[in-house]
């Protein structure tokens, strides 16, 4: 445990044997890390629509539903199947060399 995580630890406690209740906040700027194998599996998914088509068989705007989407919007624009896919901030994707954006209706863009 380090020096922050100790004074955190001890504040709580503090707060809890004084019956205060404990509300921990996260910071406005928290990152979350993915894992390899989370990165790995939005690949493997868009590989899969760009062979397979069809419908996509995931809970709909689920990171794995866009990725199942933008693997059918490179299909159809006659791009090569994704080989790096992961997504960024807000809507956007970061696919192979380029950032697309999911846009009213969920239409994907490319913006840039």
């Amino acid at each position: 445990m380090n020096k922050a995580q100790a004074i955190l630890s001890a504040v709580i406690n503090r707060q809890i044997a004084n019956g205060g209740e404990v509300i921990i906040e996260q910071p406005a700027a928290h990152v979350y890390k993915m894992k390899a194998i989370e990165l790995e599996n939005y690949r493997i998914t868009a590989i899969n629509a760009y062979t397979n088509g069809g419908e996509s068989p995931y809970l709909q705007s689920s990171n794995s539903d866009r990725a199942w989407r933008i693997g059918l919007w490179k299909k159809a624009t006659g791009k090569a199947a994704p080989k790096a896919i992961k997504p960024s901030r807000g809507h956007t994707w970061i696919v192979d060399d380029m950032k697309v954006s999911f846009g009213q209706n969920e239409v994907i863009e490319r913006i840039n």
